[in-house]
C-alpha cells in the first residue's frame, strides 16, 4: 500500500470520528452520472458502509448550486425547486424543510468537505445503485421525460448489475416480448421512457461480447412498435438512434458485460421548424451551404419496399466526397425508421407511398444538404401463381451471390404466390444457376470469347459489330435458359481497369439492347455495383475506388431510371449494404508488439453473407413491385 493511501485512511479515521471505515484502499471507487465518470481532487471514500465524495464536484455535476458557510460548516444546495442543507459531523440532512437522518455525516478530508453521495442524489430525484464488481456508484436521471429532457446531454446509464435489469432473459426484437428461457449471461432492461421522434445517442462501454444486442420500441400502452439488432462490435462504440414518432418506451437486451449510456441530442432547428420548405424535387441536391469540397448525395429517384420487410440505407454510401463519420449530423425525416451506427432501417407495416427527406449537417447546426427520397411500398404479391425465371449476369459479385439467390427464393416462396427459378450455365454452392464470372468486365462480355478458365456463352464471333454480345445466340445454344428477368451487375472490374465511365455504360447498354432485341418482353434490371469495405484503405482515400464507383453508380441511375415502360429497371444495390459490417472483416493486432486489436477488411470488394442477403432484399423489393404492376 502506498503512503498516500495510508495517509488518506488515517485522515478518514481521525476526521470522521465515531464512524467505521473500511480498511481497504479507498481511491479505486468511481462515480458515474448517466454514464460519465466524475473526476475528484480527493478520492471517494467508504465511511460507515456509505460512499462520500467531495461536495462541490457532486453538487455541480448534478446541476445544483452549492454554497459553503465556513462559520457553521454548513453546505447549502439548490436544484430547481429543491433545497438541501448539510452540516459537517451532523448525521441529518434538511431537504425542503424536512429533516432526514443520515447513516453517515459529512466530514472533512484533505481540506475538502465530503458528503454521502446516495443521500443527496436521491434527494434530487436521481436513481442510485452500487456496482460492486467495478466498485462504482451509478447515478441515473432515470427518464428522458424529466426536467431538462429537451436539452442535449447525458441522461441515463445502465449496467448488468442495475436493479432494473433482469438477468437470464432476452427481448425478442421482432415482437418486443421478454423471453424467460434462462439464457445464461443474457440481460434485459426495464421500460425506459423516451420522447417520440427524438434523436438519441447510445454509447456502449466496457463491452466484452460482440453478439446478441438489440432494442425494441413500444407505444404509450407498451405495445410493440419495432426493433432491431446492433452490429457486432467489441469494446466501446456509439450509435445514433431516431426514436419512432409514436414511441413512448424502449428496452434493451444484451449478452455479457456492458455499460449503456443514453444521451438526448439537441434537435437541428430545421427538423421541427414548421416553416421548413417543401421537400426538394427528386434527384436534385438542395444545398443551404456552398461547399468547395464537392460534398453531395448519390441517391436514386425512388426506392421500393415490401410491407413487413426492411428498407436499408447505409449513409456512408450516399455521400460523395465525404463520409458519415465526418458529418456533424445526418437525419432522415418523415417516418419511424432509426439510424444505428450510420445505418438507417425502416420496416413499413403496410402498402404506402412516402417521401422522407435526408438532411446532412457537415458542421454545427447549419444545413449543408437536403434531398427527398421517395419510396413506394407494396404488399407481398398475392396474384395468380407464377414462376419467374431469372438469369443473373455479372462478375464475381454475381458468381459468389449464393446467399442472395437463396434469400430471394425464400422470400418469394414464403411471402408471395410467386416462385423464383434461376437459369444459367454455371452453378453456385447452393446449386442455383447463374452467369457470373469472376474478374470479368462489361467490356469483356462484349469483346472476349474467353477470360482465364471461363468462356463467354454470349460471344458470337460471326457478328460484324464491335460488340459480339448476342443474347439470341446464347438462347439458341441454351434453349432451356429463356428468362423472364435478366439482372445485369457489372462495372467493378471495369473501374479497376480504369475504363472511362461513359465507356462502361456503353458496354452495359450493348448487353441490355441485345436482350431487348431478342425479346422486348423480358424484364431487364441493371444493378449498381456495391461499394468497397469502409474498413479498407480504399474507402478513406476519396480519389480511389469509392469515388469512381459512385460516378459509375450515378451514371447507371441516370441511364436506367424512369424506363419502366420499356420493362427496364434500376436496382440500387449499393445503398443498403453496410460497408463496415456487411463486408468480410477480421480482428488483427495494430502491430506486433501491441495487444490492441482493431477490425480490418478481410475482403475489400465482395460482401459477406449478410451483405449478399441484403442484396437479395433489394431484388425482392424491386421484383415484388414489378409483379404488383410497377
Amino acid at each position: 500500500m502506498n503512503i498516500k493511501k495510508i495517509v488518506s485512511s488515517i485522515l478518514v479515521l481521525s476526521v470522521c470520528a465515531g464512524y467505521s471505515v473500511y480498511g481497504e484502499e479507498q481511491d479505486d471507487i468511481s462515480v458515474f452520472i448517466d454514464g460519465y465518470q466524475l473526476a475528484f481532487d480527493v478520492p471517494p471514500q467508504i465511511v460507515n458502509d456509505r460512499t462520500v465524495v467531495p461536495m462541490r464536484a457532486i453538487f455541480e455535476s448534478l446541476g445544483a448550486t452549492v454554497d459553503w458557510n465556513a462559520d457553521t460548516r454548513t453546505v447549502y444546495s439548490v436544484k430547481g425547486s429543491d433545497t438541501i442543507s448539510l452540516r459537517v459531523d451532523d448525521p441529518a440532512m434538511v431537504v425542503n424543510n424536512s429533516t432526514i437522518a443520515l447513516d453517515t455525516a459529512p466530514c472533512i478530508i484533505d481540506d475538502r468537505t465530503l458528503v454521502p453521495v446516495r443521500a443527496i442524489s436521491e434527494a434530487f430525484g436521481m436513481n442510485v445503485s452500487w456496482d460492486g464488481e467495478i466498485r462504482s456508484v451509478l447515478i441515473n436521471s432515470n427518464s428522458l421525460l424529466a426536467d431538462g429532457a429537451g436539452q442535449s446531454g447525458p441522461i441515463w446509464t445502465k449496467t448488468k448489475n442495475d436493479t432494473t435489469v433482469t438477468a437470464n432473459t432476452y427481448i425478442k426484437r421482432q415482437s418486443g416480448a421478454v423471453i424467460n428461457e434462462k439464457r445464461k449471461n443474457m440481460y434485459s432492461t426495464d421500460y425506459i421512457e423516451v420522447p417520440g421522434g427524438s434523436s438519441l445517442k447510445l454509447t456502449l462501454q466496457n463491452v466484452t461480447a460482440a453478439i446478441n444486442r438489440g432494442l425494441a420500441y413500444y407505444d404509450e400502452n407498451r405495445s410493440y412498435i419495432s426493433g432491431f439488432a446492433f452490429k457486432a462490435v467489441k469494446e466501446s462504440t456509439t450509435y445514433s438512434l431516431k426514436v419512432p414518432g409514436n414511441a413512448r418506451y424502449m428496452r434493451f437486451t444484451f449478452f455479457g458485460d456492458f455499460n449503456l449510456v443514453l444521451e438526448k441530442l439537441a434537435e437541428p432547428e430545421i427538423i421541427n421548424d414548421p416553416a421548413v420548405p417543401a421537400d426538394p424535387a427528386p434527384n436534385t441536391n438542395t444545398s443551404t451551404k456552398a461547399g468547395s469540397d464537392g460534398l453531395s448525395f448519390v441517391l436514386p429517384n425512388k426506392l421500393y419496399g415490401v410491407a413487413g420487410h426492411p428498407i436499408n440505407i447505409y449513409l456512408d454510401n450516399i455521400l460523395k466526397n465525404g463520409n458519415y463519420d465526418q458529418m456533424y449530423r445526418m437525419w432522415i425525416s418523415g417516418d419511424s425508421g432509426c439510424i444505428v451506427d450510420g445505418e438507417y432501417e425502416y420496416t413499413p407495416k403496410e402498402a404506402l407511398t412516402r417521401t422522407p427527406t435526408i438532411y446532412c449537417y457537415k458542421s454545427g447546426e447549419s444545413l449543408t444538404l437536403s434531398k427527398a427520397l421517395p419510396y413506394k411500398v407494396y404488399q407481398p404479391y398475392n396474384g395468380a401463381a407464377v414462376t419467374k425465371k431469372i438469369l443473373m449476369l455479372g462478375d464475381s459479385t454475381t458468381q459468389n451471390a449464393a446467399a442472395c439467390r437463396s434469400t430471394l427464393t425464400k422470400l418469394f416462396s414464403e411471402n408471395t404466390t410467386a416462385k423464383i427459378e434461376f437459369v444459367g450455365t454455371k452453378q453456385d454452392d447452393n446449386k442455383y444457376a447463374h452467369e457470373g464470372r469472376g474478374g470479368w468486365t462489361a467490356k469483356e462480355y462484349n469483346t472476349a470469347a474467353s477470360h482465364g478458365s471461363n468462356t463467354n456463352p454470349f460471344y458470337n464471333a460471326s457478328l460484324s459489330t464491335d460488340s459480339k454480345f448476342d443474347f439470341a445466340y446464347y438462347i439458341t445454344n441454351h434453349p432451356s435458359n429463356v428468362p423472364d428477368i435478366v439482372t445485369v451487375n457489372l462495372g467493378i472490374n471495369d473501374v479497376t481497369a480504369k475504363t472511362e465511365v461513359s465507356d462502361i455504360i456503353s458496354y452495359i447498354d450493348s448487353i441490355v439492347s441485345s436482350i431487348k432485341s431478342y425479346d422486348s418482353s423480358i424484364t431487364v434490371i441493371v444493378a449498381t455495383p456495391n461499394l468497397p469495405s469502409s474498413l479498407s484503405g480504399e474507402w478513406t482515400s476519396l480519389n480511389l475506388r469509392k469515388t469512381k464507383l459512385q460516378e459509375l453508380i450515378s451514371a447507371v441511375m441516370s441511364k436506367y431510371q424512369g424506363r419502366e415502360g420499356e420493362k427496364i429497371y434500376m436496382a440500387p444495390l449499393y445503398i443498403g449494404i453496410n460497408t463496415k459490417w456487411d463486408m468480410p472483416y477480421t480482428e488483427k493486432k495494430v502491430n506486433s508488439r501491441s495487444d490492441k486489436t482493431v477490425y480490418a477488411a478481410a475482403d475489400g470488394t465482395h460482401p459477406a453473407k449478410a451483405g449478399y442477403e441484403k442484396m437479395g432484399d433489394q431484388y425482392y423489393n424491386l421484383i415484388n413491385a414489378i409483379l404488383c404492376g410497377e
